[in-house]
């Protein structure tokens, strides 16, 4: 996946721009329609991120991925508040 983010940053710039400004058939053309997809969600706002805990990053959730364990996520509403 490094290989796809290098590819993607030398060819077209910083990640901003990726994200919101390149158009999308640029992007399928150099790394396929799955990650073009991807970028076209996450422009619309269908991406859910789960969020980290614990030193553990958060990541997006694309596609019905499953989520983590709802109740390690939930222990910790209390400590956030």
């Amino acid at each position: 996946m490094l290989n796809v983010y290098n590819v993607l940053i030398n060819r077209f710039g910083n990640e901003l721009k990726i994200l919101m400004e390149v158009p999308l058939d640029e992007i399928s053309s150099v790394v396929g329609d799955s990650i073009a997809n991807s970028i076209l969600l996450i422009r619309e706002g269908k991406v859910e991120i789960e969020p980290g805990y614990d030193g553990v990053y958060g990541k997006p959730v694309f596609f019905g991925e499953a989520k983590t364990d709802k109740k390690r996520v939930d222990g910790l509403e209390g400590y956030l508040r």
